[in-house]
């Protein structure tokens, strides 16, 4: 009898555990139905601005971020911490994605009533802090693991880290002109050429001899080299000959492919381009004259934050500047040539922006390599780009070119 008790008690306990089981499994399975059924609903669901989202959930299934839970706050400066997954990384030298998650967030504050909150992923150890401004319903500060103006700071990182020395190419100069030019100086009046009154934009058209010139401050900024001029520019390449020629001669271009139609080179004198219609030079500018002056007007908009005094004194050291554009409420002073950017309210770096062209200090005793080395030494309004403006600006050329002549075709 005994024996049969505790079979009995036994048999009790595991119909017991098996109902737990059953009901634990049913209520996990109806759960995850929920959330299947929820998801697909979103998914499904169009959203033409913030205001068609409602919850919290259905702003992480429109982004396809996984949502795990909702809870007060552990931090009392917030109201709610969101536990997720996230889907993408915050920021690799390939991918930027603040643009995402900054979409991401301000959909979540509008559903939050614009209360503070903060977004978790425990797994990749990532916080997204978020403060609010719940009377103008704007996100004012996005924290990454208490980093403000994290993807600023990623991209400069970046830049600074991938600025190196433009890898140079061994030309044979055969172009009389160029010759001169680098003789010269790149003095506009030391070319046996005659100043052309009329100029199709900056430029002097030369057709007869095959030329385009630009210049800027009594140099020449840019020579372009047409089909007409017939004769070698450098390593005996012509305009007109086939890219994939040229790359044989000279090597894999650092600008540009044969693919997309233009592909450029630098050598310890020029910077030449070549398409399938031209060639086009730019002189390498080796010396920064008056940098001792440029070094003290910089510590002097540090002191007292004038712009205008600040960029008029640079103008009068530095007259040779190739775009110069204002407004109201923006700047855009840029010396190619030299790879440095003045310009203030034209995008999100304020200041002085080099790039790879630069070869002078930044500061005085403070090279590109002391910052590399340590980040921290970076001074306040410069910023770095790794694309030097010198392709930038052949591009546009080159563009602007090709859109006239189609249009002319047309």
């Amino acid at each position: 009898m005994e024996k049969e008790r505790k079979v009995k008690k036994i048999i009790v306990i595991l119909a017991i555990l098996l109902i737990i089981i059953l009901t634990i499994t049913y209520y996990v399975f109806k759960e995850n139905e929920r959330k299947k059924n929820t998801e697909e609903y979103y998914a499904n669901k169009e959203y033409n601005s913030k205001e068609d989202f409602n919850t919290v959930e259905e702003v992480l299934v429109f982004k396809g971020v996984k949502f795990i839970k909702q809870t007060k706050s552990s931090d009392d400066k917030y109201l709610a911490d969101i536990y997720v997954k996230l889907n993408q990384p915050l920021y690799t030298e390939e991918e930027d994605n603040e643009q995402f998650y900054t979409n991401m967030i301000v959909l979540l504050a509008y559903v939050q009533k614009y209360n503070n909150f903060r977004v978790i992923d425990e797994e990749n150890e990532i916080t997204l802090s978020v403060f609010c401004n719940s009377k103008q319903q704007t996100v004012t500060t996005i924290a990454v693991n208490g980093v403000t103006n994290y993807w600023n700071i990623k991209r400069r990182e970046t830049a600074i880290a991938q600025i190196e020395g433009v890898i140079k190419t061994d030309l044979n100069i055969q172009s009389d002109e160029i010759n001169k030019l680098i003789k010269n100086e790149w003095r506009r009046n030391k070319l046996d050429i005659e100043v052309q009154k009329n100029k199709t934009g900056t430029y002097e058209i030369i057709t007869e001899k095959g030329l385009e010139i630009r210049t800027v401050y009594k140099k020449v900024f840019n020579i372009v080299f047409t089909k007409q001029y017939n004769k070698s520019v450098v390593n005996n390449i012509k305009p007109g000959t086939d890219l994939n020629k040229i790359e044989e001669i000279l090597g894999e271009p650092i600008y540009g492919s044969s693919t997309i139609g233009i592909m450029g080179y630098k050598s310890s004198e020029i910077y030449i381009f070549f398409t399938q219609e031209d060639i086009s030079v730019y002189r390498v500018e080796k010396e920064y004259q008056n940098l001792e002056d440029f070094f003290t007007l910089i510590e002097k908009f540090e002191r007292d934050k004038n712009i205008k005094d600040f960029v008029n004194g640079v103008t009068d050291i530095w007259p040779d500047y190739d775009i110069y554009d204002w407004g109201t409420n923006y700047i855009d002073l840029r010396y190619t040539l030299k790879g440095i950017k003045i310009q203030f309210n034209v995008s999100n770096a304020n200041g002085m922006i080099y790039d790879n062209n630069y070869t002078a200090e930044i500061r005085k005793g403070l090279t590109v390599q002391d910052i590399k080395n340590d980040i921290s030494k970076l001074p306040k309004y410069t910023h770095f780009e790794e694309e030097g403006g010198i392709w930038e600006i052949e591009t546009q050329r080159y563009y602007d070119k090709t859109e006239i002549e189609e249009g002319y075709e047309e």
